[in-house]
């Protein structure tokens, strides 16, 4: 395959940042063999690609191979390209990098996140390459597209690539959008971006893990099994995992700009929980109840402990929801933060002397919601809900609204009244 002048410009900024960030690392191992279970890293832009790829490339018997410049140019001709010659090329192009690199003998890991529009072909050139797709909430995403201006109308300047900035139909818009992408707002386009991203990644099923920006610091045990790699480096990286921006479009957009988001990129979002999900239903319910309620934005939390400390609250002031699996289904079990379940108790109150509580499984299909983000509306998920009696000793509760970054605090007496579950006493000190 011929290089041009700009092609080999772009090969050796890619030398450049490999051979930097690698040094020495691995040498051995990089010089030995023939390694061809790479990694391809996927996403919309600004939606963590980077960092994930980061954290995978320091893994030992990986390299991160960075965003490759020759491959991110090459990409809107290789969409239209057959999918048997595009892998050839991306093969071509992936080889030469590896080589100038010194990484062969090892597991390069790919992060360009228009390699999303290729991707089957980028894992048809290597047939024991595994994929991973970063998902981020899209209007997230859109606030920090607009930050970076990428797509704005009027800005001036172009990519590592040489792709121009600014307002004009890129190679993944269809034909017959491209006058409406170019006049939409700044915002619109941003959102168009990231659900073409996230579509083209997600046409892809086979050899592809899914896994969501916002809970990146628990995903390094799917990840590492996907990829059959040693969890342990990657969780002590990811675990550090922390964004304060999750969550930032609820104070980043306006409400013009969040219109023209969820009006490109709404059906997509709700597909994925993100929008019309919990939280909004949540708001909804308490808005037409008439509760006067604060709904608070902060860092993720997972624990009890956490979410007290993060609210400046105390522990037996949370309402915790645990998902009860019995024989007939599901109940929602909600008590004070500082306290445990009473089998004992609760089993005669669920009818099942068996209940136990939902594995992460059984409540993802039940509330499609992690554990610490389930609020304690049991009517939310069509459920069953038992409140204790120890919430009683308080009057305001908070718990965590559909999310691990939103509290809401509330009367204890509105929760009781709209949650419309009963009151027992199933808890233990």
């Amino acid at each position: 395959m011929a290089v041009g002048r700009e092609g080999l410009a772009g090969y050796a900024a890619t030398a450049r940042r490999v051979l930097l960030q690698e040094r020495a690392r691995n040498l051995p191992q990089r010089l030995r063999g023939r390694e061809e279970r790479l990694v391809f890293v996927v996403g919309s832009p600004r939606s963590g690609t980077t960092f994930l790829a980061g954290a995978i490339g320091a893994v030992p018997g990986f390299a991160d191979l960075t965003e490759v410049t020759p491959l991110k140019a090459a990409i809107p001709s290789l969409a239209r390209a057959g999918e048997a010659d595009a892998a050839a090329r991306i093969r071509a192009i992936l080889e030469r990098v590896r080589t100038m690199t010194l990484v062969r003998g090892v597991r390069g890991v790919e992060q360009t996140p228009e390699t999303a529009f290729v991707l089957a072909a980028a894992l048809r050139a290597y047939p024991e390459a595994r994929a991973v797709h970063v998902v981020r909430d899209g209007r997230d995403v859109a606030c920090s597209l607009l930050e970076r201006g990428w797509l704005s109308a009027g800005r001036a300047g172009a990519d590592d690539a040489r792709r121009a900035y600014g307002a004009d139909a890129r190679f993944w818009v269809r034909e017959d959008e491209r006058e409406e992408f170019e006049r939409s707002s700044d915002a619109a386009r941003a959102a168009w971006a990231w659900r073409a991203y996230v579509t083209a990644a997600r046409s892809v099923e086979d050899r592809v893990l899914e896994v969501r920006y916002e809970s990146l610091a628990s995903s390094a045990p799917d990840i590492a099994r996907h990829l059959g790699a040693d969890a342990a480096p990657l969780e002590a990286t990811l675990s550090r995992f922390t964004d304060r921006s999750i969550g930032r479009f609820r104070r980043d957009l306006s409400p013009e700009q969040l219109a023209d988001v969820e009006g490109v990129a709404g059906p997509l979002l709700r597909e994925l929980g993100y929008a019309g999900g919990i939280h909004e239903r949540l708001l909804a319910l308490l808005r037409a109840e008439g509760v006067e309620f604060r709904l608070t934005h902060h860092d993720a939390v997972t624990t009890s402990a956490e979410a007290a400390a993060v609210r400046g609250a105390e522990l037996r002031s949370g309402a915790k929801a645990m998902l009860v699996k019995t024989r007939s289904g599901f109940v929602l079990a909600v008590l004070a933060a500082d306290r445990k379940v009473d089998w004992k108790r609760l089993a005669p109150l669920v009818g099942d002397k068996g209940a136990r509580f939902a594995n992460d499984d059984e409540l993802r299909a039940a509330t499609g919601l992690s554990k610490g983000a389930v609020p304690p509306f049991g009517s939310l998920f069509g459920l069953r809900t038992v409140y204790d009696e120890s919430l009683m000793d308080v009057e305001t509760v908070n718990f965590n609204a559909g999310s691990h970054t939103d509290s809401i605090t509330m009367a204890r007496e509105d929760l009781v009244r709209v949650g419309g579950g009963e009151v027992a006493a199933f808890a233990a000190a």
